[in-house]
């Protein structure tokens, strides 16, 4: 069962990552928007993996799959498409953090075991 702790600590980390990248861009600083927002990329990664290996839930596996697929065919999307090719992996990582948000929001509605207490 997956603690409360640990999806409000993933929660609360992917909101400051996408909140200090909408500052960022907001400031016109492309670069660091780009760097902040594959290190969010990262982030969620390291907490599908986590979540599979953890705690068995096999609902991230299709995540994994597909952030890999797309970081593999990056270059030839950027080579046919420019800067837009970067939108499909930002909607991608925007697309996990509501995945999170609902799972989140489930497990605080669960009734809590004796050993969350």
């Amino acid at each position: 069962m997956i603690s409360q702790y640990r999806m409000k600590l993933d929660l609360v980390g992917q909101s400051v990552l996408i909140a200090l990248a909408m500052i960022v861009v907001l400031g016109k600083w492309w670069l660091w928007a780009l760097v902040i927002v594959a290190g969010l990329a990262l982030w969620q990664t390291g907490s599908a993996f986590h979540l599979i290996a953890a705690y068995a839930y096999r609902a991230r596996k299709p995540y994994l799959l597909l952030l890999g697929s797309i970081l593999l065919l990056l270059p030839l999307k950027f080579w046919l498409a420019g800067y837009w090719s970067l939108v499909v992996p930002g909607f991608v990582v925007l697309l996990y953090f509501f995945i999170t948000l609902r799972d989140t929001i489930v497990v605080l509605r669960r009734p809590r075991s004796f050993w969350d207490i």
